[in-house]
């Protein structure tokens, strides 16, 4: 997947966890080592190529950071290798789990969705370049868009509604604060701020919260990683 593509997909918040899904596999019945199993879940098998896949993007997103891949230690890449198995082994827990749970999503969300990928790039031309340049067709790309609503619909079941007090906030602006001191950086008043930081306190609790709910999901589920 293209650099571009990664960062469009960050921007609409669809999950780097179904960004490994979007690769080409072999030819299915021989086994090559594209198709070998990486893993397996509940006995549906990741294939090496979707492992692949998600270690570029992964690799894409730390060169972004500003951080170069061949520089990093031998234990450094090896923590990345089991980052990106346990992405996608969540993925397809997630995904089996919202289908059994009878999660559906409906057609207008996933078109509203694709508009929005579709909405980051200059033109329609733009667009077909990118998917050419990702290995994706389009409808490639809106089944991997269908399968990341119904894990953010699964999750937000799951989560319910979140609220957080004033000193949950008021933590998070004392954390920018101190970040800022270190830079020699000023920022604005906690007032000023405030909405801003009330969300991202959300987001913060929303993500504790899906790591709870995977992990119930992996003790309560057979795994198998084969890498």
């Amino acid at each position: 997947m293209s650099k571009r593509f990664l960062s469009i997909f960050m921007v609409i918040g669809i999950s780097l966890l179904v960004l490994g899904a979007c690769s080409n596999s072999g030819e299915k019945g021989q086994e090559t080592e594209e198709n070998k199993a990486v893993a397996t879940v509940n006995g549906e098998e990741i294939p090496r190529s979707e492992y692949e896949s998600l270690l570029k993007d992964t690799e894409a997103m730390y060169a972004q950071q500003g951080i170069d891949v061949d520089s990093m230690t031998e234990e450094m890449k090896e923590e990345m290798s089991v980052q990106v198995v346990d992405q996608l082994v969540n993925t397809s827990l997630l995904l089996q789990t919202s289908q059994a749970e009878g999660i559906e999503v409906d057609e207008k969300s996933v078109d509203e969705r694709m508009e929005q990928v579709k909405g980051q790039f200059e033109d329609e031309e733009k667009y077909q370049e990118a998917l050419k340049e990702s290995k994706l067709d389009e409808e490639t790309l809106r089944k991997q868009v269908q399968e990341d609503l119904l894990i953010t619909q699964y999750i937000d079941t799951k989560v319910g509604q979140i609220e957080v007090s004033e000193s949950e906030v008021q933590t998070v602006y004392e954390q920018y604060k101190e970040m800022a001191e270190s830079q020699k950086q000023e920022i604005g008043e906690f007032e000023e701020m405030k909405a801003a930081l009330e969300q991202e306190a959300i987001s913060a609790k929303k993500q504790e919260k899906t790591i709870e709910i995977i992990e119930k999901l992996r003790e309560k589920n057979q795994i198998e990683v084969l890498i």
